[in-house]
């Protein structure tokens, strides 16, 4: 059995979110998408302010400034998800956000957890694409084995 243990956790990418609501916003009127997006946004400007900067720092503007907004929009959210009916776009982007609200507030708890995941996806990228047409070389008949 192992002496040590990892501590993992979990955050979620709020650009993921953001293209959620940028979907739903450009689909068709829908209010509560755009306030969405514009409160993401203004958490998205904080870190733009602070990246590059130290972790310490990162998390310092994050407890002051950005945890205000994210969870004013989670409790905004909930009250907008009990209004609208269940089975609409619009109630399914608030269901994601609402079942992934820890992982997305976790951004204020840590100063070494990016906004995005962009960076990890562009370094896994590579590896899947190259999984995937590892599948059809088989050698010199064109993948028939």
């Amino acid at each position: 059995m192992p002496t040590g243990s990892l501590d993992i956790t979990l955050a979620f990418c709020w650009p993921h979110l953001r293209r959620q609501c940028i979907e739903r916003a450009t689909a068709k009127a829908a209010p509560t998408a755009a306030e969405t997006l514009k409160r993401i946004v203004s958490i998205s400007a904080i870190e733009a302010e602070v990246r590059g900067k130290p972790p310490v720092l990162h998390r310092a503007t994050r407890c002051e400034r950005s945890r205000f907004i994210a969870e004013n929009l989670f409790a905004w959210r909930s009250a907008k998800f009990a209004c609208l009916p269940g089975s609409s776009s619009t109630t399914e982007a608030i269901r994601y956000a609402l079942n992934h609200q820890a992982g997305l507030i976790r951004l204020c708890e840590y100063g070494s957890i990016e906004f995005d995941t962009n960076a990890v996806e562009r370094a896994v990228h590579p590896i899947c694409r190259n999984r995937k047409n590892a599948l059809f070389a088989s050698g010199d008949d064109d993948g028939a084995r």
